[in-house]
C-alpha cells in the first residue's frame, strides 16, 4: 500500500498523498480522534486527509499563502499546498525532520 500510494501521490498529487504512519496520527489528532486510530483502507484515510484539507490545518495553509503571496507559482497549487499539509500532518504525528 505504501508504495502504491507514494506512486499515486507522485503521479497525481493534487489528489493523492503517501499512506504514512505519523502522517496518519497527525490526521488523526487534527480530526481530534484517538492518535493511534486505524483507517481500515486507503480510501477512508484519502477522506480524512481530505477533511482536515477542507478543514481547519488546510484552511490555515492557504490563507497564509494568500497573505504572504507565494513565491512561485507552483507554491499556489493546490498540489503543492497538499503536500505541506502532509508534512504538517507528519509532524503533528511525531516525525521529527
Amino acid at each position: 500500500m505504501s508504495v502504491l500510494s507514494k506512486v499515486a501521490a507522485f503521479v497525481r498529487p493534487e489528489r493523492f498523498v503517501a499512506w504514512d504512519g505519523f502522517a496518519k496520527k497527525g490526521v488523526n489528532i487534527v480530526l481530534e480522534s484517538t492518535a493511534s486510530a486505524k483507517f481500515n483502507t486507503y480510501a477512508d484515510y484519502l477522506a480524512a486527509f481530505d477533511r482536515a484539507w477542507d478543514g481547519q490545518p488546510g484552511q490555515e495553509i492557504r490563507d497564509y499563502v494568500t497573505r504572504n503571496g507565494a513565491q512561485c507559482a507552483v507554491e499556489s497549487q493546490p498540489r503543492f499546498l497538499r503536500r505541506v499539509l502532509d508534512v504538517y500532518l507528519m509532524m503533528r504525528g511525531g516525525r521529527n525532520f
